[in-house]
């Protein structure tokens, strides 16, 4: 928020206040907010609602094995051997929790699966009538 504010004051100052009228500036926003929020966001509560928090949060070790390959493959940048090192070090802590058994959200020990639309029948006491 404070850097939102100094950009602000900066582009009053400026008189520069409306944002820019091309094509390219009104893409990039697209992109951000269609696939970086909403693609990135609803990828990661499927895999959370699919694979459970654990497995979930494993994936995050992939992120900047993925961002290394990302940035060779867009800018040219150079992969390094410890970046390699890294690469598979995380891939294969990665795969080695995934290939474990799958207990899905809510099956560890003593906890029940949630039901979004309430306790079922067989879940409820019988009233004594």
């Amino acid at each position: 928020m404070a850097a939102a504010g100094v950009f602000v004051a900066v582009a009053a100052a400026r008189s520069a206040l409306a944002p820019p009228g091309g094509g390219g500036f009104w893409w990039s926003v697209l992109w951000v907010v269609v696939l970086s929020s909403f693609g990135g966001y609803g990828a990661y509560l499927l895999v959370l609602r699919r694979s459970g928090a654990t497995r979930t949060s494993a994936l995050l070790y992939l992120t900047p094995p993925t961002t290394m390959l990302w940035a060779f493959a867009m800018f040219g940048d150079v992969v390094r051997p410890l970046g390699l090192l890294g690469l598979a070090v995380c891939a294969s802590s990665v795969a080695v929790l995934w290939a474990g058994p799958s207990r899905g959200p809510g099956a560890a020990a003593g906890h029940r699966r949630h039901r979004p639309f309430g306790p079922s029948r067989t879940d409820c006491p019988r009233a004594s009538t």
